[in-house]
């Protein structure tokens, strides 16, 4: 614990040296939050919010607990963000590979005090039922974002003018699935079963960005984009397709036992898949040569 602490020491010290460097800020003179927003996600420590949407410190509200799930203090929490900070969008952000589905209560029951577990279960004639309602485990990320995002809404005390939306991180590759990336396939086995389609709509996506943020990233504007993809390199996507076997393990939980099957009879398309995209390539940050042009000077020699 002591080295723990001591760590959190030195970060911060660090962190004040970078102010003091002018290299990062603390922001006190502008409205707080940045964005009407508050973003109800889990405690799994991948999640870094901040950085997967890039924003800064006071942008917006962030509420965490395990298994991003709506309980009383979560809805408490809302609610002195919509009434005192005017919030007026919450986005529900669920996350592959999270720990509360492979939580295993008989095993977790073996762990827990006699007082704790009396504390449990002291209004509950089924203790059983008790632990289920009080760690809230699930067996299904997306179907777990969608039961959240129907209980916030059948919130009485949350107005129907609060726009409430859904999304889902995917913690090995750093993407986020919007609502109508994966709502439609209603659970994670179906998800999981067209996730190379996805990766494969997701990196035509982030090209069509980076095409759009040229003279960003630049300074000035670039060529035409024929002559760009002329010049590109092409992607390599193995790595994140590779991501298919980390979630294996999780797809043969739920429903998909035969998996191994599955990913075999789709190995061709897959192959295929990967073959169209490394052909489509993303623009290079072009900077343009600098000719320096120096003078010749002739020596005359002196007349005898």
């Amino acid at each position: 614990m002591e080295n723990i602490v001591k760590s959190l020491i030195n970060g911060n010290n660090k962190y004040r040296w970078e102010i003091i460097q002018e290299s990062e800020k603390v922001e006190i003179d502008r409205k707080f939050p940045q964005f009407p927003l508050l973003i109800l996600t889990c405690t799994d420590p991948r999640i870094d919010v901040h950085r997967i949407f890039q924003l800064n410190p006071g942008d917006a509200f962030v509420l965490r607990n395990a298994g991003n799930q709506y309980t009383e203090d979560v809805l408490r929490s809302i609610l002195i963000a919509i009434y005192e900070y005017d919030i007026k969008q919450i986005v529900v952000l669920g996350h592959l590979d999270c720990g509360m589905k492979k939580i295993n209560l008989d095993k977790l029951r073996n762990k827990l005090s006699s007082q704790v577990l009396k504390q449990i279960g002291q209004y509950s004639t089924n203790f059983q039922f008790a632990l289920q309602k009080f760690f809230k485990p699930f067996v299904d990320e997306i179907t777990n974002i969608n039961t959240q995002i129907d209980r916030l809404k059948m919130t009485k005390a949350i107005t129907s003018d609060i726009e409430i939306i859904g999304m889902l991180y995917d913690p090995y590759t750093g993407w986020v699935f919007v609502e109508d990336e994966f709502k439609k396939y209603a659970s994670y086995g179906n998800f999981m079963r067209n996730y190379q389609k996805l990766l494969q709509n997701k990196r035509m996506t982030h090209i069509d960005y980076l095409q759009s943020i040229e003279s960003e990233i630049v300074g000035t504007k670039l060529t035409s984009s024929t002559e760009i993809i002329e010049k590109q390199e092409p992607i390599d996507i193995s790595e994140e397709f590779s991501d298919l076997r980390l979630n294996k393990e999780v797809v043969h939980e739920i429903e998909n036992k035969d998996l191994d099957q599955i990913l075999q009879k789709n190995a061709e398309v897959i192959k295929k898949t990967m073959t169209i995209i490394s052909k489509v390539q993303v623009p290079k940050i072009i900077v343009p040569k600098i000719r320096v042009y120096i003078p010749k000077i002739n020596k005359y020699k002196k007349e005898p």
